[in-house]
């Protein structure tokens, strides 16, 4: 009998020994770069950030803000776009675009604009977005702040990047767009 409790003991811990571990998803430099094919972003205090969703093309963030409720999240991913004949056409698009998405009953947007940002070899759309999303238990406010840039190097490619701050409290919420320019202010578009 008592050889019989070691074997299975024994089992027990080589299965449990051999189960996967979870590992940090992608590869991140020293510097705490997030590569992916087409860009990279840069993400300060990345051992906070939990990999939500990632891909070679995609990789989505969160951390827990400093109150409650509050919940950050950096989504960046490459995107298809239309060709366009100027960059009017490309603000148009973005900010259709992002309008439909918000195309929702339940949404009712506090505040909104779009403008270029970037250069000419990266022109760039920021679209920065407050809004209030009205559940049937709760009211939340999401803050947040997006770019939508060409890729210089495939025509009908782009990238886009969000950073978003979800809050419970109106007033509670802080400006999030420094951090998201500094955030993008770290994006480099690379070869796919």
């Amino acid at each position: 009998m008592l050889f019989r409790n070691s074997l299975i003991l024994l089992v027990a811990l080589l299965f449990a020994g051999c189960s996967s571990t979870p590992e940090e998803v992608g590869p991140v430099t020293e510097d705490n770069q997030v590569i992916k094919n087409g860009f990279t972003i840069s993400v300060a205090d990345k051992s906070q950030w939990a990999v939500i969703k990632d891909s070679p093309y995609k990789v989505v963030m969160r951390k827990s803000g400093d109150n409650e409720g509050e919940r950050y999240t950096i989504q960046a991913l490459v995107v298809k776009l239309p060709g366009f004949d100027n960059d009017n056409a490309f603000m148009d698009y973005v900010v259709d675009r992002t309008k439909a998405s918000l195309n929702d009953a339940r949404v009712k947007v506090l505040d909104q604009f779009a403008q270029f940002v970037g250069n000419e070899t990266m022109p760039c759309v920021q679209f920065n977005n407050k809004e209030e999303y009205t559940t049937d238990k709760d009211v939340v406010y999401f803050d947040s702040v997006s770019f939508t840039c060409r890729h210089p190097l495939k025509d009908n490619a782009g990238v886009y990047l969000a950073y978003t701050l979800k809050h419970k409290d109106e007033v509670a919420g802080k400006d999030i767009n420094d951090e998201a320019l500094s955030l993008f202010s770290s994006l480099e578009l690379t070869e796919f």
